[in-house]
């Protein structure tokens, strides 16, 4: 059997430090027409962007013959890397905006409590006197832990698709809206974390009430409200407001282009739900660079209801919707992302839901 043709995505070039996101997409393009022309990346770069841009794509990117990762990876960018792949993605513009860690040969990691208070602030001391010192108290009991998991997505493409001049755009309305709404949907949620499968989301504080009334009053009651939270909490200093985006609509109708707060809009939260995050609270940890295959080998389930059902389980039942890349001429591109986010202090993101405006 062949094997998947494999890449790693390292910010190591101009271009790909320019326009992370271009340059991703136009590399999983090239994954997957090779795959499904059995020629070479060269070939295929060169097929869909010609000589030159296709030679800077290739520069951009490493094909290794193992996949046990990149040494040369630049952590502080995986957050580009991220929202590269999720461009609509509300989590991955909160990533970029806060806290990554290298999570590379660390299983857990205990995050350092917060200064919330003017009482854990600096003091002003005499000649000679002894210098306060802050005790990050709490480490591994009381704070939180990025602990790492994954989030992995398949999709799979007719030939005809995969070897067409548009599979990057393709390539972006599925692949990359697929890693954002996961992103999105998890941790603008607040769920408990599943043991060795998933992380809490973030949302984790009772609801405020919503201002009655709608129109501009109401917009301004609720982000008092929001930011009156995050300010209590002692924060209030990187605010950004997650909202539906029915509500980002109405924040550009109702509040007009001075409005100066930063705003993502998410499909994965209900209708009338805004949250304020303090960014510089929110830490994000990466143990490798996103690893990303196609192949036109294999056989897949294509249940939406039980996507992560084995296609034969220890019973003997088969899983509905069983097909061959091989026999549907098709091509599959996978991406793999080991990745942990946590909140240093819970209270730092707060929500409205129902909101009237």
């Amino acid at each position: 059997m062949t094997a998947p043709r494999r890449t790693y995505f390292p910010e190591t070039s101009s271009d790909a430090r320019s326009a992370p996101a271009r340059t991703l997409l136009r590399q999983c393009a090239v994954l997957v027409r090779a795959a499904a022309t059995g020629g070479t990346h060269a070939e295929a770069a060169v097929a869909l962007f010609g000589r030159e841009t296709g030679n800077v794509i290739l520069r951009a990117s490493v094909v290794p013959a193992s996949t046990t990762g990149w040494g040369g990876t630049e952590f502080g960018g995986m957050a580009l890397l991220i929202s590269a792949l999720a461009p609509a993605s509300a989590a991955a513009q909160l990533i970029q905006r806060g806290i990554v860690v290298d999570m590379t040969g660390i299983a857990n990691f205990a995050l350092p409590s917060r200064l919330t208070t003017t009482t854990d602030a600096g003091r002003w001391i005499p000649e000679a006197a002894g210098i306060p010192v802050i005790g990050l108290t709490g480490i591994g009991d009381t704070t939180p832990i990025l602990h790492v998991y994954k989030i992995a997505v398949g999709v799979a493409y007719t030939r005809e698709v995969a070897v067409s001049s548009a599979i990057e755009q393709f390539i972006r309305g599925s692949l990359g809206l697929a890693i954002g709404l996961a992103l999105d949907k998890k941790i603008f949620s607040s769920d408990a974390a599943v043991a060795n499968t998933s992380p809490a989301g973030i949302l984790t504080t009772t609801p405020l009430s919503a201002t009655t009334g709608g129109g501009v009053a109401a917009l301004a009651g609720d982000i008092e409200k929001l930011l009156g939270a995050l300010v209590t909490a002692g924060v209030g200093i990187d605010p950004v407001l997650i909202v539906a985006p029915a509500q980002a609509a109405s924040i550009k109708c109702l509040a007009g282009a001075k409005f100066d707060f930063p705003v993502f809009s998410s499909a994965a939260l209900a209708a009338g739900t805004v949250a304020m995050v303090e960014a510089s609270s929110f830490v994000s940890g990466f143990r490798d660079a996103p690893e990303i295959e196609a192949t036109t080998e294999g056989t897949y389930t294509a249940d939406d209801s039980s996507p992560t059902k084995e296609i034969v389980d220890s019973a003997g039942t088969v899983a509905p919707s069983v097909r061959s890349l091989w026999q549907s001429d098709c091509v599959a591109l996978k991406a793999r992302l080991p990745m942990a986010y946590a909140l240093l202090v819970s209270t730092h993101a707060q929500s409205i839901t129902s909101c009237t405006w």
